[in-house]
């Protein structure tokens, strides 16, 4: 999917709204415009909360989706050392 964007003044977007939203669905990001300010962006999701199982704590706020994969060797880097335990433990205790 190419990745472009284009400003759009909110007047134009009004009246053309089904038009700018097939070119955000084929991955053009929209600067949308109030007197040539840039005021809002409009862009493609990345995914699709339908059938997320994470969709409620995306809509309340607390987990935010990722927008980009994570690089192939991310779990071969250093892991935290953590002897003690502590981290574990203010995890388990954040979770219950």
């Amino acid at each position: 999917m190419a990745m472009s964007m284009e400003r759009v003044s909110i007047t134009r977007l009004k009246n053309s709204l089904s038009a700018y939203l097939a070119e955000v669905k084929a991955g053009t990001t929209l600067v949308v415009t109030d007197r040539e300010i840039g005021v809002a962006s409009i862009t493609p999701v990345s995914w699709d909360l339908k059938d997320d199982p994470m969709k409620d704590l995306v809509l309340s706020g607390q987990v935010t989706p990722h927008t980009e994969e994570l690089p192939e060797d991310f779990l071969k880097g250093p892991r935290v050392k953590d002897p003690a335990g502590s981290l574990r433990a203010f995890l388990t205790e954040e979770r219950d």
